[in-house]
């Protein structure tokens, strides 16, 4: 069984959050990485679409807002190694939303916005979601597909 709670705050506005009664079991939802655009020129923009789905037989709350808070970004280079975050203004918004079984929510990320991919190569991105905004949700441990993104000359 699932329960909101609203007694958690970030500098004093109140945020609905997901707690699920058995915070051990996994939420039932999957996230699915994916790009439009691959390869892409070094310059460009390089977006990913993150699609949440139900994957349970009941309706669930989720957190819902600003993506780049919602998600735990996680780029690598070829070697491994975690890509530099650029320094970029952050707005910060927060809430929640329901999502009914079998059905998605999608969401965007502008990686280019967030991280340095100023030079040609091979990069490796995996989201989750940030335990933060859904403590004892059950989503702590939940990861995306591996996408891999070319920037070519």
């Amino acid at each position: 069984m699932n329960r909101i709670r609203t007694n958690a705050s970030v500098a004093g506005i109140p945020l609905i959050l997901l707690t699920r009664a058995n915070a051990k079991t996994p939420a039932p939802i999957s996230l699915k990485l994916a790009t439009d655009t691959n390869p892409v020129k070094v310059g460009t923009e390089v977006k990913v679409t993150i699609t949440v789905k139900n994957e349970g037989q009941e309706a669930i709350m989720i957190a819902d807002g600003t993506s780049e808070h919602i998600y735990k970004v996680d780029v690598r280079d070829n070697l491994g190694n975690p890509v530099p975050e650029k320094k970029h203004l952050r707005i910060f918004s927060i809430g929640g939303m329901t999502l009914y079984p079998g059905r998605s929510h999608t969401d965007e990320i502008v990686l280019s916005n967030m991280y340095d991919l100023s030079r040609p190569g091979t990069y490796f991105v995996m989201v989750g979601r940030n335990p933060k905004v859904e403590p004892e949700s059950g989503t702590e441990n939940l990861r995306s597909n591996l996408l891999v993104i070319n920037v070519t000359i």
